[in-house]
């Protein structure tokens, strides 16, 4: 008995015809007098997907056509006709959606009693990998949401909640997601503006968009405010503070307020340079700015450069919402 063969690409056109063909191998009408009846199983299948203009043969030929029939132009409706109303042998309405789902990506279909168990795990994973996100169901999407998801990952889910908060974490500083909660309030906000906050059990939490982590935060550049660092690097400065101690940007800050801050790029390289060398060289070069930093220090008065990447201003509770 032939199996369908694995391998570390994308299942093609003719994989999932193969493993298609095990859901139908035994319907009256399709099975013959040849071998176990899989090459006319297969071959049904590929004629009916020719009626839908999905051909299958070369490698060329599968390539584009997986990717037909894979778009949203090749819907179930279009399939179902020619599978169970295109003349005999036409298949139970029920096994022709087991069939399409094997072909259309959905894992869960296949479970198939007579491909080894190896096989259909191997296949299964393939599936799950190479699907685009907009086929993810909610919750698979909400299970694989981390800091580090693709973009395509949280832009899918940022589509289907119209770009509303709806993500609850149980631990913040930790992102452990409540997805129960989360599946809830983006089913709201498909339809509808969510709250800033929301109440599970007896805690007030805070709803986020899909992108944001209150746990992740950001450095804003000492010399522009609401400019936030990209791995040290300011677009608005057209240099790198990396290398520079927080406390050090801090005292750039102060330096920058009190209008002493270089202008010029060159000013500014040279400002970098000497804040490497740590606060007592900016204090030998801004005195004045030194005492200000130290009764600040005192005061617990220093100014704050750290940004969460969800922090937003809201003045209505019920309006769009901004974000750095």
């Amino acid at each position: 008995m032939s199996t369908p063969t694995v391998s570390p690409c994308p299942p093609t056109l003719s994989e999932r015809v193969e493993v298609a063909a095990k859901l139908i191998v035994a319907v009256p009408g399709i099975q013959k007098e040849v071998g176990d009846g899989m090459d006319d199983a297969k071959g049904y299948i590929c004629n009916r997907l020719a009626v839908l203009g999905i051909y299958s043969g070369s490698p060329e030929t599968d390539a584009e056509s997986l990717k037909l029939l894979l778009s949203d132009d090749c819907p179930e409706g279009e399939a179902r006709r020619v599978f169970c109303e295109n003349g005999e042998p036409n298949l139970p309405v029920v096994r022709f959606k087991a069939v399409w789902r094997v072909l259309k990506d959905v894992p869960e279909a296949i479970e198939v009693s007579d491909v080894p168990d190896a096989t259909v795990e191997a296949l299964k994973e393939m599936v799950r990998a190479n699907r685009f996100h907009s086929q993810w169901s909610d919750r698979e999407l909400l299970a694989a949401y981390t800091p580090d998801a693709p973009a395509e990952l949280v832009e899918a889910l940022n589509r289907r909640a119209n770009g509303r908060a709806f993500i609850i974490f149980v631990d913040e500083k930790e992102n452990v997601l409540d997805i129960e909660a989360s599946l809830r309030l983006l089913r709201e906000a498909r339809r509808r503006e969510t709250p800033v906050h929301f109440k599970v059990a007896d805690c007030l939490k805070r709803l986020y968009r899909a992108g944001e982590f209150p746990s992740l935060v950001h450095l804003e550049c000492p010399f522009h405010s609401g400019v936030l660092l990209m791995d040290g690097y300011c677009d608005e400065c057209g240099h790198s503070w990396e290398g520079v101690s927080y406390e050090v940007m801090q005292f750039a800050r102060m330096v920058r307020d009190a209008g002493e801050a270089p202008k010029s790029s060159p000013g500014v390289r040279q400002f970098i340079h000497h804040a490497m060398g740590g606060l007592q060289t900016l204090r030998r070069d801004y005195p004045k700015v030194g005492v200000s930093y130290e009764e600040a220090e005192v005061d617990c008065q220093l100014p704050s450069l750290r940004r969460r990447q969800s922090e937003r201003r809201v003045s209505d509770p019920m309006s769009p919402m901004k974000r750095y």
